[in-house]
C-alpha cells in the first residue's frame, strides 16, 4: 500500500486534487497521512505540499521551498497540483479512459491535459500561491472558484469535525471534480470524428443536427458557419437547439435567438414561433426546447433566418 503525505492543518485547493490525481492513477487503495514532522514526511512514498522539496523521480512535490517550484510561461508560480499534474496527468488521462473504454492517442492524451492545465491547473495555482487573476465587472460580485467550494469543508468553531475528517471529505469532491473534467473532454475527443462527419456532410453548415447529445462546442466553434445546434436534450421526448459561441467561456453567442423568443414558453411561445411542440426560449437567448427534433430543426432554422 502507497503512503501518500501531506500537510496536517488547514488544507487547501491545490493539495487535494494533486491527491485526487494519485488517486485516479494508482487505483490500489493508499493511505494518507497529513502531519508537518520531519519522519513521517520521509516515510511516505509520496509527499504533497509539505517536506520543502520537489523532487518527482522520489515522490516529492512541495512548492513552499525557498526559490518555489518554478513557473508557467506566463509566471504564475506552480502549486502542487501542477506540480503532481505535471508527472502523473497524463497516467490519470489513461486510466480514465481504460475505465471508459475510450481509445486514446498519445496526441489526444497531450491535447486533455493542456487543456486540464489551463483550465484547472493555472487559477489553482495562481490562487493558491497569492496572484491575482480576476476583477470583477459588477462592484464587489466575484467568481465562485474552487477554493470556496473546498473552503466551504473546512471545519468550524460550531461543529465537532477535525481537519483530518473534513480533509477526507473534501477529497471524495476533488477526485470526482477532477475525475469529471477528464471524462468530459475524453467524451469530446471520442465525439469529434461524428460531429465533424455531421459538419462537413452538412448542406447549410449554419444549421448542424446531432443524432446524440455529442459534446460540440469545443469543436464547431472551430468553424466559422455554425450559428445553432440541433441536438437531443437528456430529458426524454425533448430536443435542444442552441446558440454556438466562439469562446465557451463567453456568454456571447455568435447570433441569438429572436428577441421577441426571450423568456416565452408553452402556447405562448408555439403561437409566437407557428412551431407545433415549442416549448421553450430562454431569457439569454442560447437555448431554445421543443418536442421533437423537427419542432427543433423548424425553431433552428426560423432563428438562423432571423434579423434579431
Amino acid at each position: 500500500m502507497k503512503k501518500v503525505v501531506t500537510h496536517s492543518g488547514n488544507f487547501h485547493t491545490d493539495e487535494l486534487l494533486a491527491v485526487a490525481i494519485l488517486r485516479l492513477t494508482f487505483p490500489e487503495p493508499f493511505e494518507i497521512i497529513r502531519s508537518r514532522e520531519v519522519e513521517v514526511i520521509q516515510s511516505g512514498d509520496f509527499a504533497i505540499d509539505v517536506g520543502g522539496i520537489y523532487d518527482p523521480p522520489h515522490g516529492r512535490f512541495d512548492h513552499h521551498q525557498e526559490g518555489g517550484a518554478g513557473k508557467r510561461k506566463n509566471g504564475i508560480l506552480y502549486s502542487s497540483f501542477s506540480l503532481v499534474w505535471k508527472e502523473f496527468g497524463g497516467k490519470a488521462i489513461k486510466a480514465l479512459a481504460k475505465k471508459h473504454s475510450v481509445e486514446i492517442s498519445e496526441d489526444q492524451t497531450q491535447d486533455i491535459w493542456n487543456s486540464i492545465d489551463e483550465h484547472l491547473g493555472a487559477p489553482i495555482d495562481a490562487h493558491d500561491v497569492g496572484m491575482e487573476t480576476v476583477s470583477p465587472v459588477f462592484d464587489g460580485v466575484y467568481p465562485y472558484l474552487a477554493h470556496n467550494v473546498f473552503s466551504a469543508f473546512h471545519p468550524t468553531w460550531i461543529e465537532e469535525k477535525t481537519y483530518d475528517e473534513a480533509f477526507i471529505e473534501a477529497l471524495q469532491v476533488a477526485i470526482k471534480t477532477l475525475s469529471g473534467e477528464i471524462v468530459h473532454r475524453l467524451a469530446e475527443k471520442k465525439a469529434e470524428e461524428e460531429v465533424l462527419s455531421v459538419y462537413e456532410k452538412a448542406e447549410d453548415k449554419r444549421l448542424i443536427i446531432l443524432e446524440k447529445k455529442f459534446p460540440w462546442k469545443g469543436i464547431l466553434s472551430r468553424f466559422p458557419e455554425p450559428l445553432f445546434v440541433v441536438e437531443p436534450d437528456l430529458t426524454p421526448s425533448l430536443w435542444k437547439v442552441g446558440a454556438v459561441r466562439d469562446d465557451r467561456h463567453s456568454f456571447k453567442n455568435r447570433k441569438s435567438f429572436p428577441l421577441t423568443w426571450a423568456g416565452k414558453n408553452g402556447e405562448e411561445f408555439k403561437n409566437l414561433t407557428g412551431v407545433f411542440g415549442a416549448v421553450f426560449c430562454h431569457n439569454a437567448r442560447f437555448v431554445a426546447i421543443a418536442k421533437s427534433k423537427e419542432g427543433a430543426i423548424a425553431l433552428a432554422r426560423l432563428a438562423v433566418d432571423s434579423s434579431n
